[in-house]
């Protein structure tokens, strides 16, 4: 009996000496794709000052840590949040105040959408639109010109074709913008003149705050803890500068300023992690919707092969400042012929491999031979697996066969530096990364799509968020869930993972997480 209870005292005894370690969050009881370079999976995890203190097994960490808050994640998975290596967040935003014309098919849906939105904005004086598609319409692109001018006379209208490299407008929008339309007669706006509308909208500060409110709900909702903004001016990121500072942000932005010279008095900008800009970007081509995109080969029943937006010379001294700076340098191309050259003037000056990230986005149609100047000078393709999947009968109608089987690569071009930064281009594309996910695994069943150039999840899951890390030059603070790393993560309904491809789409986001706190949440 004096045994039993002198063991009784020392258990006791050396459970009161147990310390346990304090967190702010501890999350358990969960499938945690770590996606560090094992790409192991833990079960729980430990939060404190919105960094991961601690990753591993179940008992491990319930019985070291104790915290203010622990979730149950019931066995749900976990993932590092959503990174979106090329979305246009502000663009998106600033479509909340325009009108959506993408379900438009015919002339008076067309007519009625834009009547409805001038009826609810009575105070606004430009009718904005995004969207429109002609390969979806019933009637000719002349006739929206007519209308616009007949009936929407006292108002500037301007709208995006849905690949944002087009405008149609109406005579009063050309003259706000001060564009000569004497040989106008269809309204459409090439790509070069676009900027001269868009400077002539003018949205106010609070349209940009409150687009920019709704473009964060947006991308949370969806999963995504970072985004690259693929195109600012200096005073938009000084918009969101102050938007940071007054806690009305908290996504992380990387964001990318269109070239020029008061764009590179602005780079490089890094504040508490959450917002930085450190990136030139360059639009060298533009879409193969719009035709604007510049190939090898002509468009189908034409004698186009699309335009470069700049010389080569141009980009040359583009590029010399952007290597002087030591900024990263994005550049814009679709076409082969457009990555050509780009690769070749950026190679030229990088000389060889390089710390500096460049990039190419799109990386559309790349031929075999461009392939190793990926390699041989270090330079990053940035892709958007979606837009496969909504192009595949656009593309069928103006490309060649020969031109189809260089494009939409993803393995080719992963092969080539063993990462591949995929994003959305949203709203181009789908905002969704688990539709980037399954569109990267599941492509398009066409005789000239290549299945061999499909992921599988693991690198697709690696797309969506380390690979986009390794681009953004983030890896150290985000991109994976490991010790030291921002607590930036995202619960899901179901294991894209494991579960059946068919259930893949339909997966749900339940809670976005950044640096440890929630914020986004589907759960009651």
């Amino acid at each position: 009996m004096k045994k039993l209870l002198f063991l009784f005292f020392t258990v006791i005894a050396l459970s009161s000496c147990v310390k346990y370690k304090t967190a702010d969050l501890v999350v358990h009881n969960a499938r945690i794709y770590t996606v560090n370079q094992e790409f192991e999976v833990a079960q729980a995890m430990a939060i404190k000052d919105g960094k991961i203190i601690a990753i591993g097994k179940e008992h491990e960490i319930m019985n070291k840590f104790r915290a203010e808050e622990i979730f149950d994640a019931e066995t749900l998975p976990i993932y590092p949040g959503f990174m979106d290596a090329h979305c246009h967040f502000m663009g998106s935003g600033l479509n909340s105040l325009a009108v959506d014309l993408s379900k438009v098919t015919t002339l008076p849906e067309m007519t009625s959408a834009l009547q409805n939105h001038k009826n609810s904005h009575p105070t606004s004086r430009w009718i904005v639109g995004y969207g429109w598609n002609e390969n979806n319409w019933n009637f000719p692109l002349d006739s929206v010109f007519r209308v616009l001018n007949q009936q929407f006379e006292d108002n500037p209208v301007m709208l995006w074709r849905v690949d944002g490299h087009s405008l149609l407008v109406n005579y009063l929008a050309q003259i706000k913008a001060g564009y000569s339309f004497l040989e106008q007669t269809n309204g459409l706006i090439p790509e070069e003149d676009i900027t001269l509308f868009t400077r002539a909208v003018q949205y106010t500060e609070n349209q940009k705050k409150n687009g920019l409110r709704y473009a964060q709900e947006n991308f949370l909702s969806k999963g995504v803890t970072t985004v690259t903004d693929a195109g600012l001016t200096p005073e938009e990121l000084e918009l969101m500068k102050k938007m940071f500072a007054s806690g009305t942000l908290s996504i992380n932005i990387n964001a990318m300023l269109f070239f020029s010279e008061s764009a590179s008095r602005h780079l490089p900008f890094s504040d508490s992690n959450k917002l930085t800009a450190n990136t030139f970007k360059v639009m060298l081509d533009g879409s193969v919707g719009s035709q604007t995109a510049c190939f090898t080969t002509p468009y189908l029943g034409t004698n186009s092969y699309g335009k470069l937006l700049m010389t080569r010379d141009s980009l040359h001294r583009i590029c010399e400042l952007a290597y002087e700076q030591g900024a990263q340098l994005a550049v814009h191309t679709i076409g082969d012929s457009a990555v050509k050259v780009a690769l070749e003037v950026m190679g030229k000056v990088l000389k060889g491999t390089n710390g500096l990230g460049w990039r190419i986005e799109h990386a559309q149609t790349v031929s075999a031979e461009q392939l190793a100047l990926f390699r041989k000078f270090a330079i990053i393709p940035s892709v958007q697996p979606t837009h496969l999947y909504d192009d595949q009968n656009m593309a069928e109608q103006r490309l060649p066969l020969s031109v189809l089987h260089n494009s939409y690569r993803l393995r080719s071009l992963l092969e080539q530096n063993q990462s591949l930064a995929l994003g959305t281009d949203f709203p181009v594309a789908s905002a969704s990364p688990i539709h980037t996910f399954y569109h990267s695994v599941y492509r398009a069943n066409k005789p000239w799509v290549l299945q061999k150039e499909n992921l599988t999840r693991e690198e697709a899951l690696r797309g969506i968020t380390f690979w986009v890390a390794l681009a953004n030059k983030s890896y150290e603070r985000n991109g994976s869930l490991e010790v030291g790393k921002q607590a930036d993560f995202v619960l899901l309904n179901r294991d894209i993972m494991k579960i059946p491809k068919e259930e893949i789409i339909e997966t749900e986001v339940l809670r976005t997480y950044i640096s440890g706190g929630l914020e986004y949440s589907k759960l009651n």
